[in-house]
């Protein structure tokens, strides 16, 4: 399992109250390629929030975690 510097994202929210655009963009586009990357791999998660969204302190990194309930399409 790869170690993420960083927090969730509730938790960058709740610390961050105030966030820039750039921070922002980054967070979405990196969200935004890990559920094409699900897509891809016909994965669906079911269980999107910001508590299994782990974000980098630099924003540079988004990852989705906890699959205890993603299937595969067949």
């Amino acid at each position: 399992m790869e170690y993420v510097e960083g927090c969730t994202l509730d938790i960058f929210l709740r610390r961050n109250r105030v966030t820039t655009i750039d921070q922002r963009r980054k967070i979405m586009k990196g969200l935004l390629n890990a559920l094409k990357e699900l897509s891809r791999l016909r994965i669906v998660h079911r269980d999107i929030k910001p508590e299994n969204i782990l974000i980098s302190d630099n924003c540079e990194i988004v990852k989705i975690v906890d699959f205890g309930l993603a299937t595969e399409i067949d």
